[in-house]
């Protein structure tokens, strides 16, 4: 039985011999503070690619790992987010390790983001994954419509009967009366008393992701007060 486990394992040896190489060396968690930035690293980040990334660690946490090698100490991939977590005092964040030499880390560091960069686009299933998103952070919103309009993708245009351009926000330094409405029955007549309209919410491209409508939540004093007067 043994001599047959051994033929199997050396046979399975003989197959993997000539497979790519997996060059991760373990998987762990590090303070940020601690990580080496590459001094090589030639990828530049604007404050909306930042404030993007950081609104999707908010929603969802950390999916990938930052990558550092071990014989050098250095980080190869992620050094935003190692940033991010600097910002923020993040105690531990999820690092995968790999052994290259210094060559091999070069390489990686100058081609890695560039490989990525070739994949070609579907647009159609672009566009339905856009549309799909539902995300709460304003950063990742605005992202989302900078590329609808970049690649020329999103929604159709809504047609509503009282479509204003956008909703009415509330500013700084303004009175203002909450009114609750504790159910639907309330809500329908305060709806129909008050005229209140259908809105577009603030600060989207007509016709992206995030360009929803809904029911005008704000409303003037002035077109009250009239209303009660009439």
């Amino acid at each position: 039985m043994k001599t047959e486990k051994k033929k199997i394992t050396e046979i399975a040896v003989a197959k993997l011999s000539g497979s790519l190489r997996n060059r991760e060396d373990g998987h762990g968690l590090e303070d940020p503070e601690k990580i080496l930035a590459n001094p090589k690293n030639w990828r530049t980040h604007s404050p909306d690619q930042e404030s993007a990334v950081e609104g999707l660690l908010e929603e969802i946490g950390w999916v990938n790992s930052v990558v550092i090698n071990r014989t050098t100490g250095r980080l190869i991939d992620g050094h935003l987010r190692v940033e991010i977590a600097k910002k923020r005092h993040e105690a531990e964040i999820p690092v995968v390790y790999v052994k290259l030499s210094e060559k091999e880390e070069e390489l990686v560091l100058a081609m890695l983001d560039p490989v990525g960069d070739l994949a070609g686009m579907d647009p159609k299933k672009l566009e339905q994954l856009l549309n799909s998103l539902e995300p709460e952070s304003m950063a990742l919103q605005k992202l989302i419509a900078d590329l609808e309009e970049e690649l020329g993708v999103g929604k159709e245009e809504q047609e509503v009967e009282t479509l204003l351009d956008q909703a009415v926000q509330l500013e700084p330094g303004r009175e203002f009366v909450l009114i609750v409405c504790e159910a639907d029955e309330e809500w329908t007549k305060l709806r129909e008393s008050l005229g209140l309209r259908a809105v577009r919410r603030g600060g989207y491209k007509p016709g992206s992701a995030f360009d929803a409508t809904g029911t005008e939540r704000v409303v003037k004093a002035r077109r009250v007060l009239k209303l009660l007067a009439d």
